[in-house]
């Protein structure tokens, strides 16, 4: 088994076990509510006229439900993307649930592969996700992906952790991070302004995180530095391509 396909097989099976264990929105996990930068926009959301959203590792819907929400009020759509088959199989039950079926579309890929067409995007949501892609050359291309599928005055949200560490939760032992795009902070938000020079910053900032992970069945803690970054693309297309 290659090192991609490992760390492939432990996502899947952390990701499997949160979203059977826990219901979407259910307290004692972080599917308990949406990310709050999501939540700031939702009336972003609202004032765009028919809006279309992109949701690139979407899971059980997290995000594109309050997103999808706010997207049928506009008279909008979502496009939720996970390459999970478990995942979209929950967020097609989740969405009728929550009475937004009829906007949000499952879509079951890998980011990699998703065709984001030039200027078709209102809002480009990647939270937790594009540091999972297979090497930093796809990473630099979906980066660039997201730069032209953005709408003038539309907006890209991008979480991605930096700085990762993992250590035995018992033993304390550290331990070879399991993540395919391992970067340092520095040189991560170096990538992003890169990507979207000349954009209009809406907000940018570094939080540290620590939770526990599951690896091989046993527990261990996950260090990292999520980096938030909310940019807008100018109104003046021309300036911003």
């Amino acid at each position: 088994m290659s090192d991609l396909d490992r760390i492939r097989k432990e996502e899947k099976q952390y990701h499997e076990f949160c979203y059977d264990k826990y219901d979407l929105y259910e307290e004692g996990s972080w599917l308990k509510k949406p990310a709050p930068v999501i939540e700031d926009h939702l009336a972003f959301i609202c004032k765009r006229e028919k809006p279309q959203i992109l949701d690139l590792g979407a899971g059980v819907g997290r995000n594109s439900i309050p997103m999808a929400k706010a997207a049928k009020d506009a008279g909008g759509r979502v496009q939720a993307v996970d390459f999970l088959a478990s995942a979209m199989e929950k967020l097609r039950g989740y969405r009728e649930d929550y009475n937004v079926a009829d906007v949000l579309e499952c879509v079951e890929s890998d980011i990699a592969d998703v065709d984001m067409p030039e200027n078709g995007y209102d809002l480009i949501v990647a939270i937790s996700s594009i540091e999972h892609v297979d090497n930093l050359q796809t990473f630099e291309k979906i980066l660039d992906r997201m730069r032209l599928g953005t709408k003038p005055g539309g907006r890209v949200i991008i979480i991605a952790n930096s700085d990762i560490e993992e250590y035995d939760w018992h033993t304390r032992e550290k331990r070879e991070p399991l993540l395919e795009v391992h970067l340092s902070t520095k040189n991560l938000h170096e990538q992003l302004m890169k990507a979207f020079d000349g954009w209009n910053i809406q907000r940018e900032d570094v939080k540290p995180l620590s939770f526990e992970v599951v690896r091989d069945g046993n527990p261990v803690q996950l260090k990292s530095r999520a980096l938030t970054l909310v940019v807008e693309k100018p109104e003046d297309k021309e300036s911003a391509t």
